[in-house]
């Protein structure tokens, strides 16, 4: 039922909440096969934070704001806290990169660039979240996402959170060279608290690089 489903914070997911790095309940990407796929996404979830799952291998189905989506290798999902998404029927040899940003971490380290590429095809995706990719692409960001990961756990590193920052940026810029290159949808209808928060955003941006 609609009311027993809340926001979460990533902190809250058991693939998350048992990390020693802090640093993870933040920002944390990690790769999940079909059982993590069942475990913990096979009920609807909202979670407070940009989303990013690479299908890796396997196939199944996802259900996003309620509209259902065939999921195989090279299948790209981006998603906000706008959306509400579970997973079903993945295949025993599903894997899929997982990439989560807080809203706690972009608040911190966000640049006004990175808000920017992330919010400006962020519009048209709302309505079609689902993007496949040709594999070139696909080997590219996962690339991207393994060092994100890497660099999450170098917490010695004086300067880590700016280091994490520098590899999320480069994911951020591939993955908006990706999409330009890509048919993105056309606009769609959004209801209006997104659209208007896109507004205001667009306008925060315009400002501040004019």
């Amino acid at each position: 039922m609609a009311s027993s489903i809340r926001i979460k914070n990533i902190s809250e997911l058991p693939i998350i909440s048992g990390s020693r790095n802090d640093i993870r309940k933040k920002i944390s990407c990690i790769t999940i096969g079909h059982r993590e796929a069942e475990e913990q996404f096979s009920s609807d979830i909202h979670l407070d934070a940009f989303i990013i799952l690479l299908v890796l291998s396997g196939k199944g189905h996802t259900v996003i704001n309620y509209k259902t989506y065939d999921i195989q290798a090279d299948t790209l999902l981006l998603l906000s806290s706008a959306h509400l998404f579970h997973f079903y029927e993945c295949s025993d040899d599903f894997q899929c990169q997982c990439l989560f940003v807080s809203k706690a971490f972009t608040d911190e380290m966000d640049s006004t660039d990175m808000i920017y590429r992330r919010t400006k095809y962020g519009v048209r995706l709302y309505n079609q979240p689902v993007v496949p990719l040709a594999h070139p692409y696909a080997v590219l960001l996962a690339e991207r996402l393994a060092s994100i990961n890497k660099n999450i756990d170098r917490t010695e590193h004086f300067y880590h959170k700016e280091v994490i920052l520098n590899r999320l940026f480069a994911f951020y810029l591939d993955l908006s060279d990706i999409l330009e290159r890509t048919n993105l949808p056309p606009y769609g209808r959004l209801p209006d608290s997104i659209r208007k928060y896109y507004q205001i955003i667009h306008r925060t941006i315009g400002n501040a690089l004019s």
